[in-house]
């Protein structure tokens, strides 16, 4: 079978019916699917040439059924007979060389083709017509002769019931069905076309499981490693089952292994009611189809959470309306990435049969997970909560709830605290719309963390890959701190439990990285340096002292590492004044007023400071105001929060009570 290709196949017997037609066979050597019966020959073996020329002198036994043969070698050509009851059988051979380039006059091509072949197999040259000319017109005249001989098999097929699809083999068989790759394959467009008959299977070493893609053998289209359908545990009799499901809920099940392993991919098998044809809508680079007769099996790669939900929908949709009595298996697993990949995560490893009824609902009755009726009704709950705009839960206690809040801490699903889902005694909400899927997640890992479901390896993926990117995180930042640091400056002015305050020299900050790196990228090579942290200080500087500000001195601060502070005291005595510009390219300056209770007001050219007026703190942000315009604003806001009765409070008007407003702010603010 490396190299040589043999095949008898009876449809709509068993295996048992076509031993008849061999007596002197083993069992073993047969096999079969829901239409077909088949034996796999070696074509060389003269014995078992006799039991082909006994299947063609009485090709249909006792049962009367459609009956074919097909031979060849791989990289040469194969041929196949058609039977069928009352008729003259069909020989025809497909040469490999049907589909490749001509590099010689077509005439000259298909003699030295057929005489490999038998006579009743040699090509309908009457097809050719002038085809001995230009390179583009034997061309032409080859694909009249492939889609002749396509056609009379497309036909033959399309007038037995249930036998498969005449249309797409009449495309299999005129090339336009399959890939460059396929083509020039050792074996052609033979895998093709015993796909659209339900023989793909035959094709393989093995029959014990489904195997997708070109040929028998392969494991899918997405270079995957393996096979998912052969790999991912059987589905069982559901325990108390079957369970009477919306037809909707289709569309959710991916969702079952998503929760449990994050990277698992979920296909689909459906096998529609006999004389049945299933119709796809059209689909993405992320959907593949293969048919085999009546049978479709649908692979959907990774990709992105909301993706994914607009491409389920879609497909099962359409699977929805196909007639009762269809069936429809999901088919879920995690491919590892590379042969170092943890192959043993197989939370998401799962499978689930079940049909369509006539009542328009889809009745589950098979599942690898060891999961009871009230387990499922659970968990859909959970899945159709995917289409609300906010999603929203109860769990059985607070401390449920809590614990849902918690799971979602440990993970890299939530980009912030504002994200995290909302909990008010025992109700779980979504944050937003965007945390929808996440926050349905963590409710399915707490709601099941006892079982039948295995969320507790998911989970714990998650969250060591969590600590390892905190880590990662802080890492970087420690390394950018110190790469990027301002010189630690001189003397203490002073330390307290949260801070050292030291005098800076400005002479010694370099130009800002940022800065530097605006100019080595910018589009102007010619571009000068830009200014250095002291060039840029200055116009603020005079600034400052027309508006009868007092220079105090130059800070440090080792909580802002990168930052040098230059403080300055107002003359109202109630306010300071002070310019930042770091190492990163940070250039800030700012009025600040202390009020009674603790709370300050802030105005600055630093954007989108937020106001946290239950602290008695407020900001103000004017990005783009000059020091005069800026002070103005702040004696503007000071007022009116004064006339709230906010009561500013006077300032120490030195160094060290600089330092101890940074102090307070550092105390405020971390």
């Amino acid at each position: 079978m490396d190299h040589r290709i043999g095949l008898i196949a009876v449809n709509g017997l068993d295996a048992f019916a076509l031993a008849d037609l061999f007596p002197t066979l083993p069992e073993e050597r047969f096999a079969s699917s829901h239409s077909w019966a088949w034996l796999r020959f070696d074509p060389t073996v003269v014995e078992e040439e006799r039991w082909i020329a006994q299947a063609e002198r009485e090709p249909l036994g006792k049962a009367r059924r459609p009956f074919l043969v097909i031979r060849g070698e791989a990289d040469r050509s194969w041929r196949i007979s058609l039977y069928s009851p009352k008729q003259e059988p069909l020989h025809l051979a497909f040469h490999h060389d049907f589909y490749r380039p001509p590099t010689q006059p077509l005439e000259d091509l298909l003699d030295e083709l057929d005489a490999t072949v038998p006579e009743d197999f040699q090509t309908m040259k009457e097809e050719v017509g002038k085809g001995s000319g230009t390179s583009s017109t034997r061309l032409k005249s080859l694909d009249a002769v492939k889609k002749a001989q396509a056609k009379r098999v497309g036909a033959w097929i399309n007038a037995r019931d249930d036998f498969g699809d005449g249309d797409q083999a009449r495309r299999v068989l005129s090339g336009k069905a399959c890939s460059p790759g396929e083509r020039l394959g050792p074996f052609n467009v033979l895998p093709q076309f015993l796909d659209t008959l339900s023989l793909g299977k035959a094709f393989g070493t093995e029959d014990s499981a489904w195997q997708v893609g070109p040929e028998a053998g392969s494991v899918g289209s997405f270079d995957r490693s393996r096979s998912l359908y052969a790999t991912v545990p059987r589905a069982e009799l559901i325990a108390g089952g079957p369970i009477e499901l919306p037809v909707d809920d289709l569309a959710r099940f991916w969702l079952l292994p998503w929760f449990c392993e994050t990277d698992s991919e979920t296909d689909l098998l459906i096998v529609p009611k006999a004389g049945t044809r299933l119709r796809l809508p059209r689909t993405d680079g992320s959907v593949e189809v293969h048919r085999r007769g009546a049978q479709t099996y649908i692979e959907i790669t990774w990709n992105p959470p909301g993706r994914r939900v607009s491409t389920y929908r879609e497909l099962c949709q359409a699977i929805a309306a196909a007639p009762a009595g269809t069936t429809i298996e999901f088919i879920a697993g995690r491919m590892p990435e590379d042969d170092s990949d943890d192959a043993s995560l197989q939370a998401g490893d799962q499978r689930y049969l079940g049909s369509l009824t006539d009542q328009g609902t889809f009745l589950l009755t098979h599942s690898s997970v060891a999961a009871n009726p009230a387990d499922f009704l659970a968990a859909m709950e959970i899945c159709r909560q995917i289409d609300q705009p906010k999603p929203s839960f109860v769990m059985p206690s607070e401390q449920d709830a809590r614990g849902v809040l918690e799971l979602a801490r440990g993970t890299d699903w939530f980009v912030d605290a504002g994200a995290l889902p909302r909990v008010k005694g025992k109700s779980v909400t979504a944050a937003s719309r965007d945390e929808a899927m996440t926050t349905m997640m963590m409710v399915f890992r707490k709601r099941f963390e006892a079982g039948p479901w295995n969320t507790i390896g998911g989970q714990q993926q998650d969250e060591v890959s969590h600590q390892e990117w905190e880590t990662a995180i802080q890492e970087v930042e420690k390394s950018l701190a110190k790469a990027f640091a301002a010189p630690e400056g001189g003397d203490i002015i002073l330390e307290t439990e949260r801070a050292i305050f030291r005098s800076a020299d400005w002479s010694k900050m370099n130009v800002g990285f940022l800065d530097a790196l605006d100019t080595l990228c910018g589009p102007c090579e010619q571009e000068d340096m830009p200014p250095t942290p002291t060039e840029k200080l200055w116009p603020i500087d005079r600034a400052f002292t027309n508006l009868k500000f007092t220079r105090l001195g130059d800070v440090h601060c080792n909580r802002f590492g990168e930052l040098y502070l230059r403080g300055y005291a107002g003359p109202s005595g109630d306010t300071f004044a002070a310019i930042a510009v770091g190492t990163l390219g940070q250039f800030a300056f700012e009025f600040v007023t202390p009020l009674a209770g603790g709370g300050s007001l802030t105005t600055s050219t630093t954007p989108d400071l937020k106001d946290k007026p239950k602290a008695g703190i407020y900001k103000r942000s004017f990005p783009t105001l000059t020091p005069a315009a800026l002070y103005q604003e702040h004696r503007s806001a000071l007022a009116k929060l004064t006339a709230a009765h906010a009561e500013a409070q006077p300032i120490e008007a030195t160094t060290e009570g600089f330092c101890r407003a940074l102090d307070d702010y550092i105390k405020r603010e971390f």
